[in-house]
This record gives C-alpha cells, structure tokens and sequence, in this order.
C-alpha cells in the first residue's frame, strides 16, 4: 500500500478545516453538524474522523488558528528591528491593520467572532484564545511604554491597562464589518485614532500645564 506524504495528510486536513470554517460562519458553530462537514468537504466521515474526532476537535482547532494568525504578527513585529510606535493613533492603525490582515474575509470574521463567544463555555478553546490575546497585549503595552518615554502618552497611565483597552476595540470593529458591509473601514478607523489621539494630547497638554504651574510655585 503506497505511503501517504505528510504533505497530503496537511492538505486533506485543511480541506476539512476550511469546509468547517464555511459551515460555522453559515449554520453558526451550534447549528453546524459533522454531517454540514462531510457534505462541504466532499470527504467520507471517517476521512473527517480520522484527523477530527469530533465537532469540539474542529472548535479547538479553527480557534488555534485565529490565536495562530495573531501569535505570528505579534513574532513578526516582535523581531522588527524598530518597535517604537510614532504614536498612540499609530499604535491603533497597526491594531486594525493587523485585523484586517488576519481575518481577511467574511466568513474569517464570523467564525472568530463564534469563536470568541464559544470561548465563554469551552475551556479548551478559553485557553487558546486568552493565551494570543495576552500575548498581543503584552505586545501592545511594551510599545506603550516606549512611548511614554518619548512623552507621547502620559507616563501616569498604565501601559498595561490603556493596551487592554485598545485591544478591546478590535472585537467591536470586526462586528461593525459584519453588521454593515458597507462600512467605510478607513473613516472607522480614522475616527478611533482620531478620538483616542484628541483625549491623549489632551491629556498631555493637561500635564504639561500642571507642571509648569507646579515649578514656578
């Protein structure tokens, strides 16, 4: 019997992946039956059983690839020779950028959005989507601190907690793009840096002034 290559088996199983990534975002992850996956895949149910034992399995493993997709920009840009951000408005636009990368078509969208959701009730799925999510935020906030240094954010505010907050927009903006299909991504997004630049200029205008007060006291 002639040896299966690895390349194969790598090809078969991303043809199941991608058939249930098409159900999920159709049927939703509960409506969605192994038998939605066979029929999309055109593969037997012991082709599917045979890398996927059950639905949780298809779950964990469409899950370990939005963390996968995230968890690479975050290696990719974790490496780049120059990490400090311009400003906090740069530091959303790369967030919406990375987004927009990541998750480049409807059905992408939707299922990161189901999965989200499901990571309420399924540790298995918890664990890998916090485990990404921390990681960009860590990744975020270590760019934060650099501008603080450069006096581009306050240094008062948590990096920390202000990256958790820009993350925080990402899951909204991708629901914005599956509510309305016209949404004008690029004024969506000049708006937020907009905002969150106006308060941070604010806010360090406001610092500066105390300061300036307090030296000639």
């Amino acid at each position: 019997m002639p040896r299966v290559s690895a390349e194969h088996l790598a090809h078969r199983r991303r043809l199941i992946l991608d058939a249930a990534i098409r159900c999920f975002a159709r049927e939703g992850i509960q409506g969605t039956t192994m038998q939605h996956v066979f029929a999309e895949s055109g593969i037997s149910p012991g082709g599917v059983y045979r890398y996927f034992p059950s639905k949780d399995d298809l779950i964990v493993a469409i899950a370990g690839g939005v963390a996968g997709r995230i968890t690479r920009f975050v290696e990719v840009d974790s490496a780049a020779t120059d990490k400090r951000p311009i400003s906090i408005e740069d530091e959303l636009q790369r967030l919406f950028a990375l987004f927009d990368s990541v998750e480049e078509d409807d059905d992408h969208r939707r299922v990161a959005i189901a999965v989200w959701a499901e990571s309420l009730h399924h540790q298995a799925v918890a664990t890998v989507i916090t485990g990404a999510i921390d990681d960009l935020t860590a990744s975020v906030a270590a760019r934060l601190a650099l501008l603080q240094e450069s006096s581009g954010l306050p240094a008062d505010v948590d990096a920390r907690a202000a990256a958790q907050v820009l993350v925080a927009v990402l899951p909204g903006y991708l629901l914005q793009r599956i509510w309305f299909p016209r949404l004008d991504t690029t004024a969506f997004t000049l708006a937020a840096e907009r905002l969150v630049g106006a308060r941070t200029v604010t806010t360090v205008a406001s610092h500066s002034v105390s300061a300036a007060v307090a030296d000639s006291m």
